[in-house]
């Protein structure tokens, strides 16, 4: 198995600074140290720095990451250590908003002369048309020479989750505390009418200004995938904005009423990303976006994602025809190595490392998510198998065969 690692701006941070990373910005010693950090991890064979930018990104006691206290001069003193090694790549979570807002990633990719990936150009209820001038400015950066590219995924992007454990409601002020504490005091929250009316007030009127991650479309974008009690099932399939009309109650009581009801456990599934096909069409043929994901494996027990490729070959490819085989192979294979510096992978050539896939492209294709308990204490993770992947060689040898190892 292959394995390339990223150097983590929030691991480095903490190092350095102990607990006072998630209080302050980093003083011009500390951020020499930080440096000779990343230069180390670099010359050890990273393959580059991996930053932070997304505001909805906490620690479990729902404060920002470290990364996310850091200003624009340590970020750019970190990527000025790749700049001086002439190596590596730039990776930023969260980096949509900070790119259209400033420049941010355009700008760090220019400065450093490294090439810079980041999340992402999609489609989302929220903002309908803002992929539309994310890929205009991309166009224009790019026209400059500039090496900063947003990721694009063929998946709609969706969250499996229960009230017991959720990271949907994260960064709301009333209601991120809550899902941080025990189940007990949450359904003493939730039961409680003035909790009630100030989540109405954050997560439906948007009386307290705009809420991370919720618009106003958002509710009909929930679905209850599987209820507890027998009683309940005429709810799977309908979003929680159905429910409630069906009831004649507000969003949130419908919500709550049944979160109680089934003591935290119902199932549920949010996705808005990615939902409008002409768009997300327009988007994954798009030359300047690179098709993949991020996080690594963060976040297993509500979503899976790494079902992208073989979603591509089968929706997109065969079934929508947005590109061809050919296209897509190159998008997910070449194109790929070629942004992370990987130049020895990526195509079928004699002295080329033999990383190869043999799928059928008739039938490969995505199956239906599975939840496992596989995890310490038994934890969940939910898993994306496959179908048409006959065999999968790592450095010339066959690590899957028919889906055996």
């Amino acid at each position: 198995v292959n394995v390339g690692n990223l150097i983590g701006h929030t691991a480095v941070r903490y190092y350095v600074m102990g607990d006072e990373c998630q209080k302050r910005t980093a003083t011009d010693d500390e951020i020499r140290e930080m440096q000779g950090l990343v230069r180390d991890g670099m010359q050890a064979g990273a393959l580059g720095l991996s930053v932070s930018r997304n505001q909805g990104h906490f620690d479990p006691q729902g404060v920002h990451i470290p990364a996310i206290w850091a200003d624009e001069k340590e970020i750019f003193a970190l990527g000025d250590v790749l700049r001086d090694l002439g190596t590596g790549l730039i990776q930023s979570g969260g980096g949509n908003a900070a790119e259209m807002k400033d420049g941010l990633m355009s700008r760090l990719s220019e400065a450093t002369g490294r090439t810079v990936v980041y999340n992402n150009l999609g489609q989302t209820m929220r903002r309908p048309d803002q992929w539309k001038k994310h890929m205009a400015q991309v166009s224009e950066t790019t026209a400059k020479g500039i090496r900063a590219f947003p990721m694009c995924t063929p998946n709609r992007i969706t969250d499996y989750f229960q009230m017991r454990n959720t990271q949907t409601f994260r960064g709301l002020p009333v209601w991120h505390p809550i899902c941080l504490s025990s189940p007990e005091e949450m359904l003493k929250a939730y039961a409680d009418p003035e909790v009630r009316k100030k989540l109405h007030d954050e997560a439906v009127e948007f009386k307290n200004g705009p809420a991370i991650g919720i618009c106003s479309t958002w509710w009909d974008y929930m679905v209850v995938q599987t209820t507890v009690l027998p009683k309940n099932k005429w709810m799977e399939g309908k979003t929680v904005g159905e429910i409630a009309k069906t009831q004649g109650k507000g969003i949130i009581d419908a919500f709550l009423d049944l979160t109680i009801e089934e003591n935290l456990d119902t199932e549920l599934l949010h996705g808005e990303n990615n939902v409008d096909d002409a768009a997300v069409a327009q988007i994954l043929t798009y030359p300047n976006a690179v098709i993949g994901l991020s996080d690594g494996g963060a976040h297993v027990q509500f979503q899976s994602g790494y079902g992208f490729s073989t979603r591509l070959l089968s929706e997109w490819v065969r079934e929508k025809g947005v590109m061809t085989l050919e296209q897509a192979v190159r998008r997910l294979t070449f194109e790929s190595a070629s942004i992370f510096g990987l130049y020895d992978r990526g195509l079928l050539r004699p002295g080329m490392v033999a990383d190869i896939v043999i799928f059928d492209p008739d039938t490969v294709k995505p199956l239906p998510l599975e939840v496992l308990h596989d995890f310490p204490t038994g934890a969940k993770r939910i898993k994306e198998p496959a179908q048409g992947i006959h065999m999968t060689i790592v450095n010339g040898q066959v690590l899957l065969d028919e889906g055996k190892h």
